[in-house]
């Protein structure tokens, strides 16, 4: 017998040791897992059980305190009380919108602190009674509406009215229900067979259909009988608790009702959470739209100059919040970032810094509202070419932007036209304008102007411009209209903007009749003297003092350029 049972331990072993050899074992990283809950500002929070952390993700605005939260997984629908006891859902993209009013849902006299939701219905107990109520609901293009209302008288030995002030109930795929009354004189875990209501009896009618998990509900770490919300994990395997008066979580036991602390969980709120619903480990991302605009209220700019850049990030959601967008703006080439500002008209106070704006996290945006950034820069001294400052907005994590086009915007400036060289000249015709450009943006025309006393000047003539150019360009102009005197020459330049330079001055004598030589422009510049010459001719040239600075025999020609040095 004895060696029977070692040859039966053996084998039994031998095939363990073939069954763990050919086990294959793969790890796969751990999904978002997240359970909501509406605190005390009405903002539905959001806590990822996974990654340990939380945040807003819809601002109600109502008023007053809301409470009896439930979350329907499937449709990802957040429905709630207010503070006048109206139920409200909203679904992640949705405005708030009213589902039942006080009267349908039975007139509680007290707002309810529990809830759950369930087979097309929202559950919740009212405060201090045996009235378990079912709010059922129908659904049109997705959208909740009220149905019908039930009530149930629910009972056992361990309730009575005075302890049965509930923290939440939550209810599983089966139909059972897990009810966890508040501190004081509460702190009760039962459980309750949705299935074997009968839906026949009135309130007062009680049904002992309670089953009694644990008569007081204690806090391990300090022994005291504490009331919790209570949600499911998301395959309803486990179950979370969270304490509203403190903020601390706990994973509950369903058998026992025992608590375990989750001393891990330090980044959650630490208070504030009135009820919480169950959980989900896949959320649809919130439908918001964000737009973002820059600019410098200008479209060219000044080596060496400055500018201040306007960046508006603005939530044209209808009543989506979106807390944490991502702002960036990297400063251009030529352009060296200052200080910054961002201010926002949604109450969140306003923050600076300096320096380019990288992976910058806004504060929480309510519809309509904006952030705007004020940002002071400086151009380079040498910055040539076009400057672009490109701003981005990036929605955070679980929110979509149905209308991307607008989340991307640009402000670009150019280099003022250069100004090459400009030349007035006497031709056989007229006067000669020839001028150059080394560089043009957004250029429009040229208007020739010309005066006789350098102070009333006269429009003669209009060259179209190139527009946009990084190479040299040239441009003529002859004016065929003069008449023998002294004339001054300018050139208005004018950008499809509406912004303008002015060209040098210049000026030309014409002269007529038995005159041989013309002076043409200034007397000298940069060392020569421009004439005009109608026939050969002796040229002397000489100082202020009647001294000879320059003596040559020229023939006649249209422009000759002397030295004006002997």
């Amino acid at each position: 017998m004895k060696e029977n049972l070692r040859t039966f331990v053996f084998k039994s072993f031998s095939f363990l040791s073939l069954m763990i050899i050919g086990l294959s074992i793969t790890a796969h990283a751990q999904v978002p897992s997240y359970i909501y809950g509406i605190n005390d500002n009405n903002e539905i929070a959001e806590v990822d059980m996974v990654s340990k952390t939380t945040r807003i993700v819809y601002t109600t605005s109502l008023t007053g305190v809301s409470n009896a939260f439930a979350y329907d997984n499937a449709r990802n629908h957040f429905i709630f009380l207010d503070n006048s006891k109206t139920l409200f859902y909203w679904d992640r993209g949705s405005d708030l919108r009213q589902v039942a009013t006080t009267s349908q849902i039975g007139s509680p006299t007290t707002l309810p602190a529990n809830a759950a939701y369930y087979n097309n219905a929202y559950w919740f107990f009212n405060e201090g009674t045996h009235t378990l109520n079912k709010v059922s609901l129908t659904y049109t293009s997705g959208q909740p509406t009220f149905s019908s209302l039930t009530q149930y008288g629910i009972t056992n030995s361990s309730l009575t009215e005075a302890n049965n002030r509930f923290g939440d109930i939550v209810i599983n795929a089966a139909g059972k229900m897990y009810a966890m009354t508040a501190a004081g004189p509460g702190g009760v875990f039962y459980s309750i067979d949705l299935t074997t209501l009968v839906a026949t009896l009135t309130p007062t009618s009680l049904q002992n259909v309670a089953t009694l998990i644990s008569a007081t509900t204690i806090d391990p770490e300090n022994s005291n009988v504490i009331g919790l919300q209570i949600g499911f994990n998301s395959n309803q395997t486990a179950m979370f608790g969270h304490n509203y008066t403190n903020g601390k979580w706990y994973e509950v036991n369903m058998t026992t009702g025992a608590l375990t602390y989750l001393s891990f969980i330090s980044s959650f709120p630490t208070t504030g959470l009135r009820d919480i619903g169950d959980n989900s480990d896949e959320t649809p991302a919130v439908l918001a739209d964000l737009s973002i605009t820059i600019t410098d209220n200008r479209s060219n700019y000044t080596p060496g100059g400055t500018l201040t850049y306007v960046i508006v990030v603005t939530n044209n959601s209808g009543t989506v919040s979106v807390p944490g967008a991502i702002v960036n703006n990297l400063q251009p080439s030529g352009i060296t970032y200052g200080n910054w500002t961002v201010t926002y008209s949604g109450g969140a106070s306003s923050a600076n810094g300096s320096g380019s704006i990288n992976n910058y996290s806004l504060a929480n945006l309510p519809p309509g509202s904006t952030a705007t950034f004020t940002i002071s820069a400086t151009v380079g001294a040498s910055t040539t070419g076009n400057q672009t400052s490109t701003a981005t907005v990036t929605s955070p994590p679980d929110y979509a932007d149905p209308t991307p086009s607008n989340n991307t915007a640009t402000d670009t400036d150019a280099l003022p036209l250069t100004w090459g060289g400009f030349t007035v000249s006497l031709a056989t015709e007229g006067v000669k304008l020839a001028w150059t450009t080394l560089m043009e943006q957004n250029t429009k025309d040229f208007v020739i102007q010309r005066s006789q006393n350098g102070q009333i000047w006269n429009d003669i003539g209009n060259v179209t411009a190139a527009g946009n150019s990084s190479t040299s360009k040239k441009y003529t102009y002859l004016d065929r209209t003069v008449t023998p005197g002294s004339y001054q020459y300018r050139i208005l330049q004018r950008d499809l903007d509406g912004k303008s330079s002015f060209s040098d001055t210049k000026i030309v004598k014409v002269n007529v009749g038995n005159e041989t030589v013309i002076i043409l422009g200034n007397p000298v510049t940069n060392g020569i003297l421009k004439l005009s010459i109608r026939e050969r001719s002796e040229i002397i040239i000489s100082d202020a003092v009647g001294r000879l600075v320059y003596k040559a025999a020229l023939e006649s020609g249209g422009e000759r350029y002397p030295r004006s040095s002997a």
